[in-house]
């Protein structure tokens, strides 16, 4: 989700500064919403995975 993000923002950046800044701005928006959401997501399961089961060996 992350790596999605990513590129729909540099997508929207490349519309934004050529042909369409208004696209631009709606993929930039997406891009950076799903790169936040992507870390979020991440770090709610990396922590429910390590906090309630501890390392397992």
């Amino acid at each position: 989700m992350v790596g999605l993000g990513i590129l729909l923002f540099v997508i929207g950046l490349i519309l934004w500064l050529t042909v369409m800044p208004a696209i631009g701005w709606i993929l930039m928006a997406i891009g950076v919403i799903l790169v936040v959401a992507g870390l979020l997501l991440g770090a709610v399961w990396g922590l429910s995975r390590g906090g309630r089961r501890g390392t397992v060996y």
